[in-house]
């Protein structure tokens, strides 16, 4: 089996006419630069990389298919008026508190049979 071994490093110079580089950066992430010059981040799925810290944000929808993905806190910044979430499924999550209504429980309200 052959092997590519690449050592991190500056950005190579622009390629010639039809041509593409691949090489990884110092940041230890794969780039390639096409032959106007332009850096694109690579990855095994075509998306390129996304960082935490917004420096290389993600710019499409993204389907994390099987996999978890887990965080202390789910802050949703979308404006009010447009709903911060969406769920497909109608099957009941435990503790999610869905039951309640105005910090009471469902089996506390009172409902007059009278007025039906």
């Amino acid at each position: 089996m052959s092997k590519i071994t690449m050592a991190e490093g500056a950005a190579p110079a622009t390629p010639g006419t039809n041509k593409v580089v691949i090489y990884a950066k110092a940041d230890g992430q794969l780039y390639s630069k096409d032959d106007v010059g332009t850096e694109y981040p690579l990855s095994l799925s075509g998306a390129g990389f996304i960082h935490q810290d917004g420096s290389i944000p993600l710019t499409a929808l993204w389907d994390a298919g099987p996999f978890q993905i887990r965080a202390l806190t789910l802050y949703p910044d979308i404006v009010t008026g447009t709903p911060p979430l969406t769920v497909d499924s109608t099957t009941k999550v435990a503790n999610l508190n869905a039951d309640l209504l105005d910090d009471q429980e469902a089996a506390d309200l009172v409902i007059d049979a009278g007025f039906f």
